[in-house]
């Protein structure tokens, strides 16, 4: 009767280490996939405040502000390669899908313009935009 005994208690000790590993493992992934969900919203918010700098630009624009755009996208393009990023905006004289460069000077101040972005499939981020009107 005695080994029965102590045979139940080794048992019951056995149960119960088996479910607090069960337990600890269960808080363990939950706190996982709260990290993975916050790593995410950081990702998406770092993303939305990069191409913020040039969304405010897309659409119909006067030369003074296309411009800007181009400045802003030269000094963001110089600013990312230094920290190593590589997110470079290259802004393109034409309708999407042409590759001429476009530069401050070919833009006439009182012209208007229209805008487009053109945003990487995979990340997310605006790789160039395109500007169609009359150029100098």
């Amino acid at each position: 009767m005695e080994n029965a005994s102590k045979a139940l208690i080794i048992a019951g000790a056995i149960l119960i280490a088996i479910v607090l590993i069960t337990l600890g493992v269960v808080i363990l992934q939950q706190g996982d996939s709260t990290t993975g969900a916050g790593q995410t919203a950081l990702d998406s918010r770092e993303i939305e405040s990069f191409n913020s700098k040039f969304t405010k630009y897309e659409g119909s624009q006067t030369g003074t502000n296309v411009r800007a755009l181009i400045n802003a996208a030269r000094s963001t393009t110089a600013a990312e390669n230094s920290n190593g990023s590589g997110h470079a905006v290259n802004v393109y004289k034409g309708a999407p899908g042409t590759s001429e460069a476009l530069t401050a000077n070919d833009v006439k101040p009182a012209g208007k313009y229209t805008v487009t972005a053109n945003y990487d499939a995979t990340t997310g981020y605006i790789t160039s935009l395109n500007v169609e009107g009359t150029f100098n």
